[in-house]
């Protein structure tokens, strides 16, 4: 996912401030019972805190780096496992890397005045392994709980582990059904395995724009992708249509790479509309976090009509009278429309942008 410098900013802040505390943990678990500092050869609490927190800022630094590198889409593509040999090796390195810089301002020498029998030494020493071995686990759990959090959704994690969940709430959200038109000719020619290709790179390119509409991507139903929004911040500098145009324009702009790849530029068909849904923890074996509740189906039968009326964005009166639309978006009534399943009609409205 693209982040902008404010982003790398911020993850490389709470990262510094993640390694400071785990170096001070570490130094507390392994001297607080030690009556004399000889074995950290720093003979003040000062200089030890000075030293744990230089290590801290350099450990989260470097590791905050690595992470932003590999969330490039070349590192993306990759397999878990592939993933996570190489941050495994990775970080090993880096670790040990930390540890000699460490290590060289408490035997304060100069890295030109290294020699074989201080290197073996340091290597030898019991604070070198259990040093190496607990900043591999911090540096690993951290790794961990990012592609948790990547694989579930930003926050959702957190809820989980909260029980927020747990027993059904409810909650005012906007969904949006964005689909892909004419899916089944250009499955048809594609073949299924290109045809595989495509939709991922379709929804690749979904992922790299959405974090500043602040959507949450419920789900992946084939060649559609759900995505829904707490009511303010949908609302909130229209991001629930924002996203749709930013999307279309992302698309648009690859469009030599996907004639080039695949012979077609994939345009996307979407419906919104907006209301109060049930919000639980289901499933045992495999948990996730489910919406329940009217407003979707009648999301789906929105977006179901942009076919039958010719549009790319449908959106119910009830959403759209919520929004202040920019002069360089236009809307369209459909007037009141039975759909599939419901007993009373929906307002419906086109929207295009000039």
């Amino acid at each position: 996912m693209t982040r902008t410098w404010g982003e790398k900013v911020r993850f490389l802040g709470q990262m510094i401030l993640i390694f400071i505390v785990a170096t001070q943990f570490f130094h507390f678990i392994r001297f607080f019972d030690l009556r004399t500092s000889e074995e950290f050869m720093l003979e003040l609490p000062w200089q030890r805190f000075i030293l744990l927190l230089f290590i801290g800022i350099l450990g989260g630094l470097i590791f905050g780096a690595v992470e932003l590198n590999l969330d490039r889409p070349k590192f993306r593509r990759w397999s878990y496992g592939r993933l996570l040999i190489f941050k495994a090796f990775t970080y090993f390195f880096l670790v040990k890397f930390i540890m000699w810089v460490g290590l060289i301002i408490l035997t304060r020498r100069s890295p030109l005045d290294l020699d074989i029998e201080w290197a073996r030494d340091m290597i030898n020493s019991r604070v070198f392994w259990v040093s190496l071995a607990y900043f591999s686990v911090v540096m690993s759990l951290i790794s961990f709980f990012r592609a948790i959090d990547q694989k579930f959704g930003p926050g959702v994690l957190w809820n989980m582990l909260l029980g927020k969940y747990h027993k059904p709430q409810e909650e005012e959200r906007i969904f949006m059904f964005l689909d892909l038109k004419s899916s089944t000719t250009i499955a048809e020619k594609l073949g299924h395995l290109k045809f595989s290709r495509f939709i991922q790179d379709c929804f690749f390119d979904l992922n790299e724009i959405i974090k500043p509409f602040q959507a949450e991507i419920y789900q992946y139903v084939g060649d559609e992708a759900v995505l829904t929004w707490l009511t303010p911040r949908g609302l909130a500098n229209n991001n629930c249509l924002a996203l749709y145009f930013a999307y279309r324009d992302r698309l648009e702009s690859k469009r030599d790479y996907y004639l080039e790849e695949y012979g077609e530029v994939p345009v996307f068909k979407a419906g919104l509309h907006y209301g109060k849904v049930m919000v639980a923890e289901v499933g045992v074996v495999k948990k996730e976090i489910a919406f329940h509740g009217d407003v979707l189906n009648t999301t789906a039968r929105i977006q179901g009509q942009c076919n039958h009326y010719k549009q790319q964005l449908l959106i119910s009166q009830n959403l759209l009278s919520h929004l202040q639309l920019p002069a360089k978006w236009t809307s369209a009534s459909l007037g009141s429309i039975q759909l599939k399943g419901k007993m009373e009609e929906v307002a419906v409205w086109a929207i295009q942008e000039n």
